[in-house]
């Protein structure tokens, strides 16, 4: 049967981004069809590499088992730079929130206080316990589960973007979320845990979402974007980004029925957030430790998308506390240019390339929840950009991979040079992050700051 003019189109555009079982699946065809035309279309010996691929699990019908065999030493690498980098940490002792939380809280070794006097956080306190009945109060028992969340969301990354995007953009990707200083603090503070468990239970949703083929698989994506859920409420508007890979990626018409739950566990924890603000608004009154107030979103979003973006690509002046955000008309207007430029990427990226359009609105998303006019967030804070940050990563690391495809054509130094500056840079950003651990031991003493 030939294929129509929109089924071909869809091909050209998903084939190095979706498994070839689900493009299949959104076209309503049987895969030796897209195959065939694929055949027809290509050239011999690209059709042979993209079907040697295809049997070695790369494409259509992902193989989690051959994936992990193929790519066992790249899951060491990652993993053993989380380590060197957060190592020096396991000594710190416990600070700020941890105190309150863990070292003086009586029912941190409790298993009935688990789940109360609230279901929220209820994952979060399950690994206190854990902790507790392993090491007492020892804070590296208790650190250690950041790692590890940690961990596993860089290993997740790399296995999301190898199946969407391609190996060098996932490895320099989940390299850069490795090890970047700007995530130190969700990862080195052990109150941090809601941002490092809640990021990892999405990811691996997404991810399920992306390769299930059976009920069973997608009943668990659900399960895990709940978890997520129930561990951060910054996780409400990410069924979003579901939504948009359908739309950029997928087939958001054939599809739309699997996004509801997303919607509806989204929706049901944002109704049960808002009948839990005026209580936080309390506490902080009674705390002091922010004055509740309304903020001025035309002057709070300029500043917060400008500073994370400079705290990103440049990470000098990193700190719990972003309190200082007084600025003059001038600096003002310069951030405010600033994130029109952003937003002028965004909407070029979006007309030019949808993938770069999908990882710059995955930024946004990710922090939605903390730029709230209603002044129970901080404006600017590390931990708030711990999920989104992955979205600069993920486009820095198709733009560098873009340079060394440029670099190839003309001469193969300069693509050697490009690696060289790139290894040089995980490097530095490395040890910035090892020093910055044991900047985490200043943190201030205080309790019950907004989240």
């Amino acid at each position: 049967m030939a294929l129509k003019d929109s089924q071909k189109k869809y091909i050209k555009k998903n084939i190095h981004r979706l498994p070839l079982s689900r493009i299949a699946e959104n076209l309503n065809l049987e895969e030796k069809g897209v195959l065939g035309y694929l055949k027809k279309k290509w050239r011999k010996d690209k059709y042979e590499k993209f079907i040697k691929k295809n049997e070695n699990g790369k494409r259509g019908g992902f193989e989690l088992k051959i994936f992990l065999q193929k790519n066992s030493l790249i899951f060491a690498a990652l993993a053993l730079s989380v380590f060197i980098v957060y190592f020096n940490s396991l000594n710190n002792t416990f600070v700020s929130d941890d105190i309150p939380a863990i070292a003086r809280n009586e029912t941190t070794g409790s298993f009935k206080h688990i789940f109360l006097p609230t279901f929220l956080g209820g994952v979060q306190r399950f690994v206190y316990f854990i902790s507790f009945h392993v090491g007492e109060l020892n804070p590296a028992f208790y650190r250690i589960f950041n790692i590890i969340f940690h961990t596993g969301s860089v290993l997740t990354i790399f296995t999301l973007l190898n199946i969407i995007s391609k190996k060098r953009i996932a490895l320099m990707a989940s390299l850069l979320f490795a090890v970047h200083p700007i995530l130190t603090e969700p990862v080195v503070w052990i109150s941090g845990m809601p941002y490092t468990l809640s990021t990892l239970a999405f990811l691996l949703s997404l991810l399920l979402y992306i390769l299930a083929k059976k009920r069973l698989a997608l009943c668990l994506s659900y399960f895990l974007f709940f978890l997520a859920l129930v561990s951060s409420e910054k996780i409400i508007p990410l069924f979003l980004i579901f939504i948009l890979f359908e739309f950029f990626f997928g087939s958001l018409k054939k599809n739309w029925k699997k996004l509801i739950p997303y919607f509806a566990l989204s929706f049901s924890w944002s109704v049960l957030f808002l009948t839990k603000i005026s209580g936080r608004i309390n506490d902080l009154k009674t705390d002091h430790y922010q004055a509740p107030s309304e903020n001025n979103i035309f002057l709070q979003v300029p500043a917060a998308i400008t500073n994370y973006l400079k705290l990103i690509f440049w990470p000098q002046k990193l700190s719990l506390y972003h309190t200082e955000m007084a600025f003059s008309a001038g600096a003002y207007y310069l951030m405010l240019i600033v994130f029109l430029a952003f937003l002028g990427a965004c909407a070029f990226a979006y007309k030019k390339n949808k993938t770069v359009f999908f990882w710059l609105a995955f930024f946004l998303i990710a922090l939605l929840p903390t730029l709230s006019p209603l002044g129970v967030s901080w404006i600017v804070a590390e931990r708030y950009v711990y999920l989104g940050s992955l979205g600069i990563f993920a486009v820095t690391a198709m733009g560098i991979d873009w340079l060394i495809k440029k670099s190839g054509e003309y001469n193969k130094i300069y693509k050697q040079i490009i690696y060289g500056v790139f290894a040089g840079m995980i490097i530095i950003l490395s040890i910035r992050t090892i020093v910055r651990n044991n900047d985490c031991q200043n943190f201030a003493v205080r309790s019950q700051h907004p989240q």
